[in-house]
């Protein structure tokens, strides 16, 4: 691709970015390399639509090193907070496994854990809310 062409597919870009039109310009901004056009749609997944992932995807191809620091970060509180949360189940179960094993001779049949379910679905709803996006 010339220079011309280059450019003025970024002018295109820049026209659907401003018309909210987001994907149709990252392809743009993705085939011609514009950096700050791969930055400013990482923006706007991060801020705008609160898509962590998306966004990093666009932050990781324009090498913008201070989000995707903070990315990190944030994922990295995710992963803590998701293993702290599966060592909780871990110790709940152990201490639930002794008691059983105390009363398992008069009591064949248990209700299931309610506790444990509800925050096995937090942590489902947790990694749901963000989105993995695809890569091409």
């Amino acid at each position: 691709m010339t220079d011309k062409e280059r450019i003025e597919l970024i002018r295109k870009g820049n026209e659907l970015f401003n018309q909210g039109k987001i994907e149709e310009a990252a392809k743009i901004f993705l085939q011609t390399n514009y950096i700050d056009g791969l930055i400013r749609v990482g923006d706007h997944y991060y801020y705008q639509d609160k898509k962590l992932l998306k966004a990093f995807v666009y932050y990781k191809r324009a090498n913008y090193r201070k989000r995707l620091e903070e990315i990190y970060e944030k994922m990295a509180r995710v992963i803590k907070f998701l293993l702290e949360e599966d060592k909780k189940q871990v110790e709940t179960a152990s201490d639930n496994v002794t008691s059983d094993n105390v009363t398992s001779n008069t009591q064949e049949n248990r209700a299931p854990d309610t506790n444990s379910q509800n925050q096995s679905n937090n942590q489902v709803e947790l990694v749901k809310k963000y989105e993995f996006p695809r890569i091409k």
